[in-house]
Order: structure tokens, then sequence, then C-alpha cells
């Protein structure tokens, strides 16, 4: 969601994209955008849309010069109302994607091309041909946000897709073809080592896949069955069974070694089998093809990383990693992984990092609970910071976001560690006690840190310290 920038950034962000495209303003002066590329002293959302306006008009006229270029002094009013000031408007509540359009043209047709962010540059990854008569014709897509394109729609007059063909391994050639009949999804098939021989063809009815005949298909098909009756030993047997036909076939491994390892995974997963989980992770996370469908397999290694084998480190690339295929593909930041990374580099002992993941967030896009787990993770690591007054600020949040009590204890007597640090002890003490007496096994880390030694020599100190040893004596 451009990482939840505000229009500063966005304005940087248009701003490197021109010079990345070498969008240098030939026209006279008087028709140049009046902020140049200067940032003006206060960025609007109307001088965002002016600024998209003008960023379009320069790249249609570079790299589309065959149609129609919008003009300022005939265009830009109408298509800063209709088009441009929506687009930032969806911007600020954290899309990514900003449009350009062609002028109308009723010779030539139209075209409109859509950018994604990837925080550093505005990149082109869907271009929409139509017709004179506004009828879509043609649609160009880069689905993987790799820098090309891989897939090509084609229309019928009806505005019905006609077919798609798609370049899934990257080779560079189609591998893919997906048949239409009035309007429904007829037939795929593949050529997924680019030999000429179509290796697997599928078939739909009534849009929804009926059968599919090639190499592994009877064992995926028979795994599918086993798991749809619970029958998960037999279908994990039957997954790598048909991976096993794949590595026959193909001597490099095909985009459907990705679908059956991640069915392999997820079970591993499921079973505990940590083990294979493991070495079959190592294996997708090494197919470059597997990357478009790496973000599920992605996310299992991070939550392993993160609560099974606390591998702080690692979970933290893993998260970050995760968090930038989702971006990636869908344009907007994941709050649940994001929240992830920054509690991996609290663990870590990033802190530092932990608030700049956090950034990323915006409170008012985030559930309920997720905003508690916000305020509570930066809290925390602003502690870590020794930035005791954001924490108390971000802790009281926290505990009026709180739907369980079960963090309660922990929220007051971190609020009391904040104060105690700033020699607070009088607002420190209440919230101190209230952490106590909801979970008293707090009493050990007070006893252990000499920042309470006032605390631990007070009488209700001592008669929460001797209710404590006495908890323990009795256990």
């Amino acid at each position: 969601m451009l990482e939840a920038l505000g229009l500063e950034e966005v304005w940087l962000l248009l701003q490197k994209s021109k010079e990345e495209y070498q969008l240098f303003d030939k026209s006279p002066e008087t028709h140049k955008f009046s902020f140049g590329y200067e940032t003006p002293s206060q960025v609007t959302k109307e001088a965002i849309s002016h600024e998209v306006f003008q960023f379009c008009v320069k790249y249609l006229e570079r790299y589309h010069n065959t149609y129609r270029i919008p003009r300022h002094r005939v265009n830009i009013r109408p298509q800063l109302t209709e088009l441009y000031g929506e687009q930032i408007f969806q911007n600020l509540l954290g899309k990514s994607t900003i449009s350009c359009y062609t002028a109308n043209d009723p010779t030539n047709g139209n075209l409109k091309i859509s950018f994604y962010s990837d925080r550093i540059l505005f990149k082109p990854y869907r271009w929409e041909f139509y017709s004179k008569d506004g009828e879509l014709t043609a649609l160009e897509e880069d689905e993987t946000r790799s820098g090309r394109k891989e897939s090509f729609t084609t229309f019928s007059p009806n505005q019905c897709i006609k077919e798609v063909k798609k370049d899934k391994n990257g080779i560079g050639s189609i591998d893919e073809w997906w048949i239409y009949e009035n309007c429904q999804l007829v037939r795929v098939e593949y050529d997924e080592n680019e030999n000429g021989f179509r290796e697997r063809i599928c078939i739909y009815e009534s849009g929804k896949l009926s059968t599919c005949q090639g190499i592994g298909e009877k064992e995926e098909k028979e795994a599918k069955v086993a798991l749809a009756e619970g029958n998960t030993d037999l279908a994990l047997k039957l997954f790598n069974k048909a991976l096993d036909e794949i590595k026959k076939e193909f001597q490099k491994p095909s985009f459907k070694s990705c679908s059956l390892l991640s069915e392999i995974i997820s079970l591993d997963y499921q079973k505990k089998n940590f083990n294979s989980f493991a070495k079959n992770l190592d294996e997708f996370l090494s197919i470059s093809i597997c990357e478009k469908s790496s973000l599920n397999i992605l996310i299992y290694k991070a939550y392993y990383q993160l609560y099974l084998s606390q591998n702080y480190k690692e979970a933290k690339k893993t998260y970050r990693k995760a968090a930038e295929e989702y971006f990636k593909t869908n344009g907007e930041e994941n709050p649940e992984l994001i929240l992830n990374l920054s509690l991996a580099e609290y663990m870590d002992k990033d802190p530092l990092s932990c608030i700049s993941s956090l950034e990323r967030l915006r409170e008012r896009r985030m559930l309920h609970v997720a905003r508690f787990y916000f305020f509570y993770y930066r809290a925390s690591c602003n502690l870590l910071l020794s930035k005791h007054l954001e924490a108390v600020e971000d802790l009281k949040k926290a505990l009026a976001k709180s739907q369980d009590s079960e963090y309660h204890p922990l929220i007051h007597f971190k609020i009391a560690h904040a104060y105690y640090s700033l020699n607070r002890t009088e607002d420190g003490h209440p919230y101190l006690l209230q952490a106590l007496n909801k979970d008293l096994t707090l009493i050990q880390q007070i006893l252990d840190n000499p920042l309470y030694s006032k605390f631990t020599e007070s009488s209700q100190g001592k008669s929460l310290i001797s209710k404590y040893s006495l908890q323990v004596k009795q256990k």
C-alpha cells in the first residue's frame, strides 16, 4: 500500500519514476507543471493528481506515441476529475497502483496502462487495449511483476474472453493455452518444457475443472480424493508419486512441480513431519518458476522459524520476503505478515527494524485485534530503545484494544517498567501491583532487576515476595 506513504512520499516516487523512464519535459515553458521536480511546500491531493497526469502524458508520449496523447490544456481538467483524482484517493487508502490513459481516439482506439509500486518506482504491469467504440479487445499482463509480459488475452466482439496465452515458466515462449467457447473456459493445454508436445490437457465443464490428462494426473487426482476423505497418509504418498512421475518426464522442474510440492509441504506441516517439511521446502524455494506460488510456502517457513524452531534471525528474512511477495502480488501490505515480521525483529533484539516495519501499516485499515498487536509490539520495541514515554502511550492503547485479559498482567508490568525507568515510581507503582495481583510469577523479574529495589524493600513488596516464595515451595 505504498508502504503507508504520505503525499510527500508519493510525490518523490513519481519523480524517481520520471527520471528512470527519462520523461523529460519538451513542451513550452507555459505548459510545464508549475512545481517541476521541486517538492512544493505542502503537497495536496490535487497537486499529486496533477503530477500523475503529467507523468502519464510524458510516459505515453515517449513509449506509446502511436496513440492519441492527452494534452494539458485540453484534457487536464476532465481527466483530473474523472480519472486521476479518484485513484489518488485510493492511494491514500493504501493501494499502490496508478493508471495512465490515452485520449479518446476515433481511429486508433485507446490504451490504459496500470502501474504498481515496488517502493522505488512505479512499474507497468497491465496493458488494456480498447477499440474506437470503447470495447476491450486485448489485455497483456506482467502477472508475477517480473518485468516481462507473461499473459496475453484476446476478447470477442461481445467482450467475452476468446483465448489466453501464457508464458508461465519464463523461458520466453508460450507454454499455456486457455481456450474459451461462448464466454466459458472449455480447455487448458500445457507444454511446460516447450518441446512442441502438450503434455497435459485439462477439460472444463460449465467453467469448472472436469478432468485432466497427462503425466502425474492420475496420481494427483487420486491424492485429492484421498485428501477429501481425510486419508492424509495416502494423499501424501500419492502426491509424492505424482511428483516422481513429473521428475521422470522433465529434465528441469516444471510448473506442475510447484503445485505438487506445495501440497506435499502443506501435508508435511500438518503432520509435523518437519524433516521432510524442511527438505521439500528447500526444493520448492530452489525452483525459480515456483516464485509466483511461493507466498503460502514462505508463510509456512516463517511461522515454523518464528514459533517452533525460534530461529528469529532467519524468521526475519523469511517474513520480509513473504511481505514483499504479498505486496508485489496484491498491491498493499498484509498486516498479519508485517506484525509477525515486527515480532521476529523484536525477538532478535532489532528494535529499529521493528519500528520501521510497523510504520508500513496504517492503523485505520487494520482489524481491532491487529491494532492491539500493532500498539503492543511498537511499545515493546520502544522499550528496547529506552523510549519510555512513547511505550507508555502505546501500551495504554494496547490495553484499550485488548479483547483478551491474558495479556493484561504483562502490559501492566511493562507500563510500570517504563515509569520506573523514568524515575516516576508513583505512577508505576499502581500498575506494578495490578500486574503482580494477576500474575505473581512476574515477581521473579522484579527480584532480578535492581530498578525495583525500593519496591522489594517496601512492606507491599516483601509481602508479595513472601507469598510468591510460599507458592513456589508448595509446588
